[in-house]
């Protein structure tokens, strides 16, 4: 069930800097070592843009698209684990956008402390969630959740955050999505 999150760090997307050429000319416009590093001088993180839900907060999203009861259940783990952590969950599951993927790029020392956090508390919620009877797409909940703890973490920690845009190989489905969040309103 874990390994699941491991394949969301498979999916080919790659950080390209915030200017409209890095649409057009790929392979000079995907963030290089060299960027990163200067990127790290100033800021703790890079996370890709945040994706905007205009009429629903990232919690009614959630719930509209997965099982809110997973939701629900890792709100009661960052309870027993980690309490002081609720206050950031809550303000990050009512706000209308939040960074997805689960990508991010931190310096070791960050990216160890929250890899122990995150981890600690999935293990715990693997153990409360029942998967059986749900499909390929929604048995990701664990991936899904990760990506609104790295928000969680990232609040808590306050953490200067650098947003990019993320290019994906595969392209989006910008139709199909519009289609769905209408027919949803």
């Amino acid at each position: 069930m874990i390994l699941n999150i491991l394949a969301w760090f498979t999916i080919v997307v790659f950080f390209v800097r915030n200017n409209i050429l890095s649409f057009f000319n790929f392979e000079t416009s995907v963030l290089n070592d060299v960027d990163i590093k200067e990127l790290l001088v100033e800021y703790d993180v890079i996370l890709p843009k945040k994706r905007v839900y205009p009429f629903i907060s990232a919690k009614k999203h959630y719930e509209k698209n997965h099982n809110s009861n997973d939701l629900e259940l890792l709100k009661c783990v960052l309870n027993e684990k980690c309490p002081e952590y609720v206050d950031s969950f809550d303000r990050v599951m009512n706000r209308t956008s939040i960074h997805l993927y689960n990508m991010f790029i931190m310096n070791k020392d960050n990216a160890i402390a929250y890899c122990e956090w995150l981890f600690d508390i999935l293990f715990e919620l693997e153990l409360k969630v029942d998967i059986d009877d749900y499909d390929a797409y929604q048995s990701r909940v664990f991936g899904f959740l990760s990506e609104r703890l790295l928000n969680v973490w990232v609040q808590h920690n306050s953490l200067k955050v650098k947003s990019l845009n993320v290019y994906e190989p595969d392209g989006r489905r910008y139709f199909e999505k519009i289609k769905k969040f209408i027919s949803n309103l």
